[in-house]
């Protein structure tokens, strides 16, 4: 019966090979756990530079919800259920006798900036109608402003100024209409026909 024998060569041959691929079967597996590492460091640092650089939010919101109507922002108002919404924002003014879209912005006050706040001060309102369908008679008296405790305060036409005293189907008109008012929210009001009212902004007097 022949005997194999195995020669030493051999045998570190064989070692050899072993540890060879034990050798690059690790540096594999070290290259592959670096290359992860590397892409989750990466990508941490991408979502975060992103998330700096993207002060615009056109860069990373979607599209909808970037987009505005007039819808998003506009309110109707009628003598039944006035509207109630802030300063700068559009209502869809609907009564018996026409419809237009109305806005007010302000108030603009004197003095804005100053360290101090006086208890009153004179405040300037500006009104915008459009899109009218109908006629409008216009007069200060169907605007005012009430504070936060309730009180009115009636409005008037700047001094120098001037108001339409109507306003018509393809028409529109802006004036403004001023008072002195306490410091702190207040809600401008309209009642077109001098009774009922159909819409009303909040605002804030203020000169901070």
């Amino acid at each position: 019966m022949a005997a194999v024998v195995h020669s030493p060569g051999a045998e570190r041959s064989r070692a050899s090979r072993f540890g060879s691929g034990r050798t690059i079967a690790v540096s594999a597996m070290l290259v592959a756990l670096f290359g992860l590492l590397g892409y989750g460091v990466y990508g941490l640092w991408a979502n975060a530079h992103r998330g700096y650089v993207s002060a615009n939010p056109a860069k990373w919101l979607p599209k909808q919800q970037l987009a505005r109507t007039a819808a998003d922002h506009t309110l109707p108002g009628t003598y039944a259920s006035p509207a109630i919404t802030v300063a700068g924002d559009d209502v869809r003014v609907k009564t018996p006798t026409f419809s237009a879209f109305a806005v007010v912005t302000g108030p603009a006050v004197p003095g804005e900036g100053l360290s101090y706040q006086p208890q009153y001060i004179t405040s300037t309102w500006t009104v915008h109608i459009w899109d009218v369908k109908g006629y409008i008679p216009l007069s200060a008296k169907d605007f005012d402003t009430i504070d936060y405790k309730g009180t009115e305060f009636h409005l008037h036409v700047p001094g120098g100024a001037t108001m339409a005293t109507s306003v018509s189907t393809g028409q529109q008109v802006t004036f403004q209409l001023r008072a002195v008012v306490p410091i702190g929210e207040s809600l401008f009001r309209w009642a077109p026909n001098g009774n009922n009212i159909v819409a009303k902004w909040d605002n804030q007097v203020e000169n901070d």
